[in-house]
């Protein structure tokens, strides 16, 4: 979680705002959408090795729009891999 994290942060102090989905981070050229100002500042990949999975092998979930009052939400949805039970979060 951390390390997505950071390389979200790292994108949009780039850029000026989060990315669309985390695929945005393991490309290799800017994202379409961006402003030309914002992608003369791109400098991605952010994640060079791929997008990590969690401690149980599934892709982390990530929603740009936060539900919890953060900058984004991203989260694990835990060994159960169900929402709302054992999940890792970065707003708990």
């Amino acid at each position: 979680l951390a390390s997505i994290g950071l390389a979200l942060d790292l994108y949009e102090m780039d850029v000026g705002q989060y990315p669309t989905g985390l695929e945005d981070l393991v490309k290799r050229e800017p994202p379409p959408g961006l402003s030309e100002e914002a992608r003369a500042r791109w400098n991605g990949p952010y994640l060079k090795k791929g997008l990590p999975k969690d401690a149980w092998g599934r892709p982390y979930v990530y929603s740009k729009s936060s539900q919890h009052n953060q900058d984004y939400d991203l989260s694990s949805l835990g060994s159960d891999g169900q929402p709302g039970n054992d999940d890792v979060t970065n707003w708990n």
